[in-house]
């Protein structure tokens, strides 16, 4: 409260000041929104009326707007997070393949491309052969067969049966 009585003449000279600049911008805005009240009163308030008489005669009515409001609103909330959540991993993804490409300039640099190509070259077959192994590794885990273990064969038709 004291940082309220502080700041309030600071704040009503600050209006004193500003006035002559804000009235011209603020007296067609206001003139505007009095004429769209007095123009859209008569048409609403009857509507408005009835309605609300309907959801006080039947409030069932009125839980299930009031339930898919909430629904609405917490989907907005959630397609919100969701943009969030990609706009974040696409700059993440956006820096790791900056990084990548600096990183592998780095090593041109300091190593030279024929040690550089060299060393990506032994990397990229360690990495086939673990990806070899771990995938023959998962293949005999589900009994050696492509679909877990059963086998398709060809029926006479030309199509596909489980055997």
């Amino acid at each position: 409260m004291d940082l309220l009585q502080e700041y309030t003449p600071y704040l009503l000279q600050a209006y004193q000041t500003s006035e002559p600049y804000i009235q011209p911008v603020l007296t067609p805005v206001l003139t505007t929104i009095t004429t769209l009240r007095q123009t859209t009163y008569p048409l609403l308030v009857p509507s408005l009326n009835t309605a609300l008489q309907y959801a006080q005669q039947q409030p069932a009515i009125v839980s299930v707007v009031v339930f898919l409001f909430i629904l609405f609103v917490a989907l907005k909330v959630l397609a919100f997070i969701r943009r969030v959540i990609a706009f974040w991993v696409w700059v993440v993804m956006r820096l790791v393949f900056w990084a990548g490409i600096g990183l592998v300039g780095a090593l041109v640099y300091q190593r030279g491309l024929e040690r550089t190509v060299g060393d990506i070259a032994g990397w990229v077959g360690v990495v086939s052969e673990v990806w070899v192994r771990e995938y023959e590794r998962y293949q005999k885990g589900q009994g050696g067969g492509e679909f877990g273990g059963r086998d398709y064969m060809a029926s006479s038709n030309g199509g596909s049966e489980l055997r």
